[in-house]
């Protein structure tokens, strides 16, 4: 499948640990732990749908900004975290659900409070609101481009699916995105519109197939590193 849709799957979060336990033997569903614990709670289980996601908790010195009532100062450290150690992790959230994974994230209650900064992070940066049992997943499609472009700089989808899924006239004003196409194409066409025209078709040909044509080069997936949890691809 070429299109890439974060809608095939669906992002919800809950607070029952036992309920995220059962949500994980389900088929398609990956369930992300925001919470410290121990190594020994997943050897236990000895289930690979249940990730250690605890890299999405606030540090220590914005926890200590939150006891001291200073609401400003732990959103920019959190923020700060959250785009230096995450963002890895986020694509492959985004990946994930383009594949139709059920994504369920367990926060306990009682990081609830701190943690829901993370969730908005989710909703204002990528589009992805996280649904509950009150409220519905939604994905915001004005991020759409943003977000396979992200994806793919982040090398969590290959050159033809960022072809396929993307409005090509950014390249007009992408910059850095053009010239990253372009020294992985090396097209004959020298110019921007040319080089426009030359995905344009090479994107039809592929959608009207739904699958990669001969690659025009080689795969810029990485392989998975346990570490920026791609397993949950």
């Amino acid at each position: 499948m070429m299109i890439l849709n974060p809608e095939f799957g669906s992002l919800y979060s809950t607070t029952d640990k036992n309920f995220a336990i059962a949500e994980s033997f389900k088929p398609d569903s990956k369930v992300m732990f925001i919470d410290d614990i121990e190594k020994e709670f997943y050897t236990n289980y000895n289930n690979p749908n249940m990730i250690n996601a605890a890299l999405f908790l606030p540090p220590y010195s914005a926890m200590c900004a939150y006891q001291e009532g200073d609401d400003n100062k732990f959103k920019a450290i959190y923020e700060q975290h959250i785009m230096t150690n995450c963002i890895t992790a986020i694509s492959a959230i985004l990946r994930s659900l383009c594949n139709g994974s059920h994504i369920m994230l367990y926060i306990p209650d009682h990081i609830l409070s701190q943690a829901s900064f993370f969730l908005w992070y989710l909703d204002n940066y990528y589009g992805l609101s996280c649904g509950n049992d009150r409220a519905m997943y939604m994905y915001n499609k004005l991020m759409q481009d943003n977000n396979i472009r992200f994806m793919f700089f982040m090398n969590h989808i290959t050159v033809e699916e960022l072809v396929c899924n993307i409005d090509l006239q950014c390249l007009k004003v992408d910059l850095e995105l053009y010239d990253r196409l372009y020294n992985i194409l090396n097209p004959i066409t020298h110019t921007l519109d040319g080089f426009i025209e030359y995905l344009k078709q090479y994107k039809d040909s592929m959608l009207k197939i739904d699958k990669p044509l001969r690659p025009m080069v080689k795969s810029y997936i990485r392989k998975p590193e346990e570490d920026d949890m791609e397993v949950i691809l």
